[in-house]
């Protein structure tokens, strides 16, 4: 319980709504390509970039119901931090 009285659900919609929703089209579209062949540069000082390429690896390694499933989950976390934002707004 206190760790629940710690925990700031709200740093998970902050970072959906800094980093994850410039990329909501790609993500509703399910474009693999995209997010393959994306450098993720601009986080270079905040992550350890090998972990991009950890992703990209195992991505390779999936089966397809596996991948279909991880699309389902991060449109899923996008759609619920979306609609959240916007009723904050709009409270």
């Amino acid at each position: 319980m206190t760790l629940m009285r710690k925990t700031n659900p709200a740093l998970v919609v902050n970072y959906v709504r800094d980093n994850v929703l410039k990329f909501e089209e790609k993500i509703m579209n399910k474009d693999e390509t995209f997010f393959m062949a994306y450098d993720y540069q601009e986080y270079s000082s905040d992550v350890d970039m090998n972990i991009f390429q950890k992703v990209k690896d195992y991505n390779s390694q999936m089966s397809p119901a596996s991948k279909e499933n991880v699309w389902k989950y991060v449109q899923n976390i996008t759609r619920l931090c979306k609609a959240i934002i916007q009723h904050s707004e709009s409270s």
